[in-house]
């Protein structure tokens, strides 16, 4: 039952929810200070024609650290990760938060199954860069915090050319080529229930293997002429439409970016710190596996931290759709305090 009340919730996040929202369920507004201070800024992605809008808030003038979360997947607004918002606040850290594309005051449309990895890292560049030019950020250490699909956006633009000064990965996936979906499945995620239609776990398995390998053999392909090699070693392993409802597993272009992506070497080539956070009882991506594909690179400059007990969203499972972001309080300190500690 437990398992089965967390991915109600994650459907919940990523499609009950509609677009065009001000504020959703499981977000709310910071509690703002007097010695606060709030700027809005607006950034243009031009590849995309979309209109991006966020905040900027400021604890003090004496300020030295800044912290740009980009959310895991879903529609969010600028009001997301509150409660780290406000623990980053106290300890004089400076945080922004944006409206993704079709939410708040930002433009464009989001949909679940076409916002790709190469949309949310155009976005996340554009803001980047725009946050570059704002006065009041000149001279500050500048970071990035992703969380799960937020984390590999923010790769994404790295990819791009955003230099941030420190990075922070929360539950964010790490093994190369849609692993994650692998230990999505063996934790009955029910939406991949419906697309690998098997009699046993061990099939399924088998399968998202062989097709996840293909795909990665061929990334550097267009996506149109990927899918097309895909579904033949589909048909080829008898991955067709007996086996899967409405899609197949790499039908949708969300899907298909993941799992073409090799972040690894991307990893274990950072050279700037890095905290990688994740809890033990993760559903939605493999601690196990993350943490050590991580440790065997053997990158100084990478930290990881396993909090027991707790899921995906950093509490325990199962969760509340209004407690979402109300992460525990050790998570909360550890994060906060890495980055407080940092001397760059």
């Amino acid at each position: 039952m437990e398992k089965f009340t967390v991915w109600i919730f994650i459907f919940l996040m990523t499609t009950l929810i509609g677009n065009g929202q001000e504020i959703f369920p499981h977000e709310r507004k910071i509690k703002m200070e007097s010695n606060y201070s709030e700027f809005q800024i607006t950034a243009r992605n031009q590849a995309d024609d979309v209109s991006l809008s966020g905040n900027l808030v400021v604890p003090s003038e004496n300020f030295s650290k800044v912290v740009f979360i980009v959310p895991g997947s879903g529609p969010e607004t600028r009001h997301n990760q509150p409660y780290l918002t406000e623990a980053f606040l106290e300890k004089n850290i400076a945080v922004f938060r944006y409206d993704e594309r079709g939410n708040g005051s930002s433009t464009g449309t989001y949909n679940d199954y076409s916002y790709t990895l190469s949309m949310l890292g155009r976005d996340v560049h554009s803001l980047f860069e725009e946050l570059k030019t704002i006065p009041v950020l000149e001279g500050k250490v500048f970071g990035m915090l992703g969380h799960s699909y937020g984390g590999m956006g923010v790769l994404e633009a790295m990819e791009m050319g955003i230099e941030p000064d420190f990075l922070v990965f929360l539950a964010s996936p790490v093994q190369k080529h849609g692993a994650f979906f692998i230990h999505q499945i063996e934790n009955d995620n029910p939406i991949l229930i419906d697309k690998f239609k098997y009699n046993t776990l061990e099939e399924k398995v088998k399968v998202m293997e062989i097709i996840n390998d293909e795909i990665g053999k061929n990334s550097h392909l267009p996506n149109q002429e990927i899918r097309k090699i895909a579904y033949k070693k589909a048909k080829e392993i008898g991955y067709t439409k007996k086996r899967y409802k409405k899609f197949s597993y790499f039908s949708t272009p969300y899907n298909l970016e993941m799992i073409k992506r090799n972040f690894e070497p991307f990893f274990e080539n950072l050279a700037i710190p890095t905290l990688y956070a994740i809890g033990e009882k993760d559903q939605l991506i493999s601690t196990k596996k993350e943490i050590q594909t991580l440790e065997t690179m053997q990158n100084p400059n990478i930290e990881t931290k396993i909090f027991e007990g707790i899921g995906h969203f950093f509490k325990e499972d199962p969760i509340k759709i209004m407690e979402a972001y109300d992460i525990n309080e050790e998570p909360k300190k550890f994060i906060t305090n890495w980055v407080n500690g940092l001397v760059l």
